[in-house]
């Protein structure tokens, strides 16, 4: 008999496996544990972010009713673990070496006093009088509480628990666009502001890097708003979403029109050079002629979205309902159950917001349990 079964050696399921007391098992599908902090930021594991508010979250008010729970600086924890960090632009906080390796060296070593077992599939948990019963592709196995923290795309053992679940989607990806106006631009990168409107309404707008890809556009704005999008499909509340790209975004209208004015009136050939790339300009321009009217054009590129890019999103949108669960992330159903990370419908945007949810949440639920050991 275990005193907890962690299920999903991800993020959390590592960090809980670190900070549980008793005897404890970490169980994890596949051959390694902590496989995609590696890719994460990169390969150099944006794990929190100095400018967190709460606001960057689904739920911005169960976020904090978790955070109040845990009395210290999430920070501070990984200085105390022996991790050192630096801060990149916008507040984005990662291991001092530049590399996830590194957090993941730091889980590790504090999970080997847990039992984990890799290449080990859970088939169903079931509650019964002492505890749990966990079975799975090795065996059954006791235990006295659960974890879950399998990550949003195995959500089959929540559903076998009768917990409520909401729709889940990819997000923080890129999306899929009408391509009318993108014809040969793939892998070219340019700098717009970028607006996501749903139904009439903007959603959603942030200046940043842009890529242009043959089935639509990728880059981290663009990421952000895959975020809004999948966030409006989950609530049903998107018949129609239209991403708008601004290529002039941080220039003036009038600077741009004189030089435009010159270059026409003189026949150039050019009339993008030094403004933006002219193979940009030459796949998205309707009218070449007018100066007023191309800068107009540059500031309203119109793509309609068509949908979700799955391959290599960063997260899902969706999940367990938080009303299933308490601000110690023990369910409400079944006592000893509890759920961390991204199993749970609570999500952030791009920038480290996402890691932090995933350690706070696990180092919320091991504190919880410890205190009931």
């Amino acid at each position: 008999m275990y005193d907890t079964i962690i299920i999903g050696g991800g993020a959390s399921g590592l960090l809980s496996a670190c900070e549980l007391k008793g005897k404890n098992l970490l169980l994890e599908s596949k051959d390694r544990v902590g496989k995609k902090i590696l890719v994460t930021g990169n390969g150099r594991c944006n794990l929190s972010n100095s400018n967190l508010t709460g606001e960057e979250y689904s739920d911005p008010q169960f976020f904090r009713a978790v955070q109040e729970k845990y009395s210290s600086n999430l920070l501070d924890f990984w200085k105390e673990k022996g991790l050192f960090l630096r801060e990149g632009g916008a507040g984005r906080v990662y291991p001092f070496s530049n590399q996830a390796s590194t957090v993941l060296d730091v889980l590790r070593f504090g999970a080997r006093k847990a039992e984990i077992k890799t290449n080990c599939i859970v088939k169903s948990v079931k509650k019964d009088k002492g505890g749990y019963a966990v079975l799975t592709s090795d065996g059954e196995y006791y235990s006295k509480r659960v974890m879950l923290t399998c990550g949003g795309g195995n959500l089959e053992i929540a559903k076998s628990l009768n917990l409520r679940l909401t729709d889940t989607y990819p997000a923080l990806c890129a999306l899929k666009t009408d391509t009318n106006k993108l014809k040969g631009l793939d892998g070219v990168r340019a700098h717009a502001k970028v607006s996501l409107e749903i139904d009439g309404k903007v959603e959603y707008v942030e200046s940043g890097e842009v890529l242009f890809r043959k089935y639509g556009v990728s880059g981290i704005a663009v990421f952000n708003a895959s975020l809004k999008y999948a966030r409006a499909l989950r609530d049903k509340k998107c018949k129609r979403a239209i991403l708008t790209l601004d290529l002039l975004d941080g220039l003036e209208d009038k600077e741009v029109e004189t030089v435009l004015s010159t270059r026409i009136k003189r026949g150039d050939d050019n009339l993008l050079t030094g403004i933006i790339s002219n193979k940009i300009g030459q796949a998205v321009l309707d009218d070449f002629t007018n100066a007023q009217e191309i800068v107009k054009n540059l500031r309203s590129i119109k793509l309609n979205v068509l949908g979700l890019l799955d391959d290599n999103a960063q997260i899902t949108v969706g999940g367990v309902r938080l009303d299933e669960v308490k601000p110690s992330l023990e369910s409400k159903t079944y006592d000893g159950l509890y759920l961390c990370g991204e199993v749970l419908d609570q999500d952030g945007l791009c920038g480290g917001y996402n890691l932090h949810w995933a350690f706070l949440s696990a180092l919320v639920a091991s504190q919880d349990i410890n205190q009931k050991i």
